[in-house]
């Protein structure tokens, strides 16, 4: 007995001594991550990281439908919550009803739906590219043309309250204003390439974003601009405005900047047409390859809250 009680002793102590270094060899590391960039290096589940580097609920995310499209560009709601998507590379427009039921309403001539609006009657416009056109399209998906500003790229539409229809296009950077007659007129030619998006605030007056400046404007109704915010990314992509007046606007680059005044033939800030192949015809139909800005490695996207005083913040 005394024999096993010495065993059984001196195996303890040789465990003691020689874990000490299993030990030390297994102690917690420590470190704090407290930037986004940081967080970026994991992978997020359930969760967001905003700009100043805090963690909160991501919202929760449902798959309603598989358009079986490369990109869907755009996406309007009428007022008994039918959603309709702009796509590409085939120009379709899908529409999915508010049960969830989804079907293929619209297929256009262009590549790309790039704008979709609604104005206050209930008429449904759809803004194409290249050679950017805008439809009028009825209940039963009816597609005619409604105006034709002879732009490459139109990449964002807004209807205001007596019904005209604002058309932001590229590369020449103007804003058209069209009646409901489909008659149109320039309403502000800015020094940009790219009119990227369009809104409207609480006063009535214009927002619009742009590319390759990163320009925030407020275009008062007779046409003078106003630069609500200079943003040192650029592209303007989307602008939103709460009940109470905020502005939100999501700032945009790539890794290379796009020129100032792009060829007919080259692309937006948004979307590239490959080059006819030599020898074709130009009058053959041919396929045209659209590449969603924003994918691409080194892409940077930002969101800014600007307030009524024009008080900038990152969210």
């Amino acid at each position: 007995m005394n024999v096993m009680k010495k065993s059984i002793l001196f195996v303890c102590i040789v465990w003691l001594l020689g874990g000490t270094g299993w030990v030390d060899a297994t102690e917690p590391a420590r470190w704090i991550i407290s930037e986004q960039r940081e967080f970026q290096l994991g992978e997020l589940d359930g969760v967001s990281i905003t700009s100043d580097g805090r963690l909160i609920l991501a919202p929760v995310l449902e798959s309603l439908f598989e358009t079986e499209e490369a990109f869907i560009y755009a996406a309007v709601a009428d007022d008994a919550g039918t959603l309709y998507l702009g796509s590409g590379n085939n120009g379709k427009i899908f529409q999915v009803s508010s049960q969830g039921q989804a079907v293929e309403w619209v297929d256009l001539e262009e590549p790309a739906v790039y704008a979709l609006a609604i104005d206050s009657g209930g008429r449904f416009y759809a803004a194409t590219g290249p050679n950017g056109k805008v439809y009028r399209i009825n209940s039963r998906g009816e597609a005619q043309l409604f105006f034709d500003p002879q732009e490459k790229y139109i990449w964002t539409l807004a209807a205001d309250r007596q019904d005209n229809l604002l058309v932001g296009t590229g590369p020449r950077g103007i804003i058209y204003k069209v009646d409901p007659q489909g008659q149109g007129d320039v309403f502000y030619d800015s020094s940009e390439a790219h009119i990227t998006s369009l809104e409207w605030d609480l006063d009535g007056d214009l927002l619009a974003g742009t590319s390759p400046g990163g320009l925030l404007l407020r275009i008062s109704s007779g046409g003078a601009p106003f630069v609500v915010y200079d943003s040192a990314l650029q592209e303007i992509k989307a602008i939103a405005v709460d009940r109470y007046g905020n502005i939100f606007a999501a700032g945009l680059s790539r890794p290379q900047q796009l020129p100032q005044d792009p060829p007919a033939e080259q692309g937006g800030p948004t979307a590239a047409a490959p080059p006819q192949p030599p020898g074709g015809d130009p009058d053959t139909p041919r396929e045209e390859t659209v590449q969603i800005a924003g994918t691409e490695q080194g892409a940077q996207l930002q969101i800014y809250k600007i307030d009524k005083d024009n008080l900038v913040e990152f969210l």
